[in-house]
């Protein structure tokens, strides 16, 4: 047998058993994995690649270890489901961040963590300011929660006594330009339409418009291929090269 027959065959054995052993430890995404579980994956993959491309190794003592990492895997999110210890030793555990406007600087150097990267954490919870928390707790997956300070959160209608209806789910219509038509089909709308309702926001044309979707009470978001941002927006205090 060639050597591309036996690439072949291995990495078809190889494929299958990587699928049964990814299928076995759940559908974590990635952005959910802790570091000990994005490590075993990579573990994995090397060792399928090694086994599939380097014909100078017996394949079977690295079929034994790709399903010994795979399995030791699964032991220990079992056991850890099981043991709070050993989920502590795996996952480790929340750290306080921020307490009522105040940075935990300590925690900070344990994690070496940056106040730049608490600060675009926080943005991405739509927090621009360090006194609008109550308190900020690094999860272990990495993820940051953030509790508004009262004076900050937002008056929802139930606060006010205000019956509200659901947006819905938003239908697009145009994407980077391109008219959705069967989402118009839907809707039970036409083209006609669409240009009437982009001709009230000044655009003349779908290739105008990067995206445009419209919620259960007909209101039409649109973002213009050309962003109307002004230069004082510049996050950064990077000056650049003279």
């Amino acid at each position: 047998m060639g050597e591309v027959s036996v690439v072949l065959v291995r990495s078809a054995i190889t494929f299958f058993n990587l699928l049964i052993l990814c299928r076995l430890l759940g559908k974590t995404q990635v952005s959910q994995l802790t570091f000990f579980e994005y490590v075993s994956g990579i573990t994995l993959g090397s060792l399928a690649a090694e086994l599939s491309t380097n014909l100078s190794l017996r394949p079977w003592p690295v079929f034994v270890g790709l399903f010994a990492w795979g399995g030791f895997t699964l032991l220990t999110q079992l056991v850890a489901l099981k043991s709070r210890w050993m989920a502590k030793m795996l996952d480790g555990e929340p750290v306080i961040l921020v307490y009522r406007g105040q940075i935990l600087e300590e925690n900070l150097r344990r994690l070496r963590m940056r106040e730049s990267e608490l600060a675009e954490l926080l943005r991405s919870q739509s927090v621009f300011h360090f006194d609008e928390v109550e308190l900020a707790v690094l999860e272990p997956r990495g993820t940051l929660s953030v509790l508004r300070t009262a004076d900050t959160q937002p008056v929802t209608p139930a606060d006010l006594g205000i019956p509200a209806s659901s947006r819905g789910l938003g239908i697009e219509l145009v994407v980077d330009g391109e008219v959705m038509d069967q989402n118009l089909r839907r809707l039970g709308v036409n083209r006609t339409w669409l240009m009437a309702k982009l001709k009230e926001q000044g655009i003349r044309s779908p290739a105008e418009a990067f995206l445009a979707v419209v919620d259960a009470d007909g209101k039409l978001y649109v973002d213009r291929y050309t962003d109307r941002v002004p230069k004082s927006h510049d996050l950064s205090d990077y000056p650049g090269p003279n």
